[in-house]
């Protein structure tokens, strides 16, 4: 029979691969591990209910780790902030001194992605938030188009001032 503390390290243990999954990580051998020692653990656990109720949130724990490892299409929400958060980056390699085209190309395309996202068929209440998460893109975008020399969006400027630039703008 298996301890408490092999199930707590078992758990501990899907813990860590969900949340490796959900960060992009995928270990489909290890899920696969993971799964043949929770089905030999179940029949054990359903007789101890404590046993039986941690063998559940191992369960649980490996099943989001599965679903995120398996292939699905990106929904608008996720897209737009991919999206911005990819401009925020190149913002950010303006902000440390590259300037260069390739850097300027990626801006455009990235924006061209992101104007081109169907905010339409978003609820008023995402449309609200991913609308917001566009402009502090755009921003970005327009401070890499122009070598820096172009207002920033809050997060800019709050990552530019965390650097210790005083020449903020």
């Amino acid at each position: 029979m298996m301890s408490k503390e092999e199930l707590a390290k078992l758990t501990q243990a899907t813990g860590e691969l969900a949340q490796q999954a959900l960060s992009g990580q995928h270990d489909l051998a290890a899920a696969q591990l993971l799964d043949a020692q929770l089905a030999a653990v179940r029949d054990e656990a359903q007789a101890s209910s404590a046993l039986w109720l941690t063998w559940q949130e191992a369960r649980r724990y490996l099943d989001v780790a599965v679903a995120a490892m398996q292939p699905r299409e990106e929904t608008i929400v996720e897209k737009a902030f991919r999206l911005s958060q990819e401009l925020f980056h190149l913002a950010q390699l303006v902000a440390g001194g590259q300037i260069k085209d390739e850097l300027r190309e990626q801006a455009r395309r990235i924006d061209a992605e992101l104007r081109a996202l169907p905010l339409e068929l978003l609820p008023e209440t995402d449309r609200v938030t991913v609308e917001q998460t566009i402009s502090e893109g755009q921003l970005d975008v327009l401070y890499v188009l122009a070598d820096g020399n172009a207002p920033t969006s809050l997060r800019l400027f709050y990552f530019r001032q965390a650097q210790g630039n005083s020449d903020v703008s």
